[in-house]
């Protein structure tokens, strides 16, 4: 942080630290913060103590880049806001397109204002879909169904609960627990891709310059 930065100026054999490290001295090979950083913009600050005997602790502290930009919410409250957005959109048609084959035309479509929230936390998706980036689609998507049905269980189990839950499949032979059916892996998978495609723009518009 700012404030540790500052401590570590204020540190006995600090300059001396820096003209050492640029010097190509025995420090491990870690860059300095250079003078006109902005913690905004790092994905990892250190600070070097001098000790008395001459020797040096590197502390580390890595800041987790969700977005591309640390310490910054404003990336994730987007992609939060737009991944429930996307979830209402998908369920209201999944749900109209039973209406179909019950051929009630109204084709009514449903969805509740508690899964605003839960299918926002797909925008926790993206530093998996990161580290998935260079995987197969398929792979991708098995990952992502995973994380989606133990997203949907634990939320699941949480508002029944309170009495809140607003979906309960104890009528399918598929289910676990009342709250998650498997046979609708194969519309996870999906979802799960899409949310990735929608994380993977949020992220390249966000890096732009």
């Amino acid at each position: 942080s700012p404030v540790g930065h500052e401590a570590a100026r204020k540190a006995p054999g600090y300059s001396q630290a820096r003209a050492r490290s640029r010097n190509g001295s025995d420090l491990p090979n870690i860059p300095l913060l250079p003078d006109n950083s902005s913690h905004t913009h790092l994905s990892a600050m250190q600070t070097k103590f001098l000790l008395n005997n001459n020797s040096y602790i590197c502390i580390q502290l890595y800041i987790k880049r969700y977005y591309g930009n640390p310490y910054c919410m404003k990336n994730f409250l987007h992609n939060f806001i737009h991944c429930g957005l996307l979830g209402w959109c998908l369920e209201i048609l999944f749900t109209a397109f039973h209406s179909f084959r019950r051929r009630n035309f109204k084709l009514s479509g449903m969805t509740s204002v508690w899964m605003f929230p839960i299918y926002g936390m797909a925008a926790f998706l993206a530093p998996v879909s990161r580290l998935l980036k260079n995987r197969n689609f398929i792979f991708r998507g098995l990952v992502y169904t995973g994380i989606i049905f133990l997203g949907e269980f634990v939320s699941g189990v949480l508002l029944r609960r309170k009495g809140l839950c607003p979906w309960n499949y104890e009528k399918s032979r598929w289910n676990i627990g009342k709250v998650i059916r498997l046979d609708y892996a194969p519309c996870w998978f999906l979802s799960g891709l899409l949310f990735e495609k929608l994380l993977t723009e949020s992220d390249r518009l966000s890096n732009r310059p």
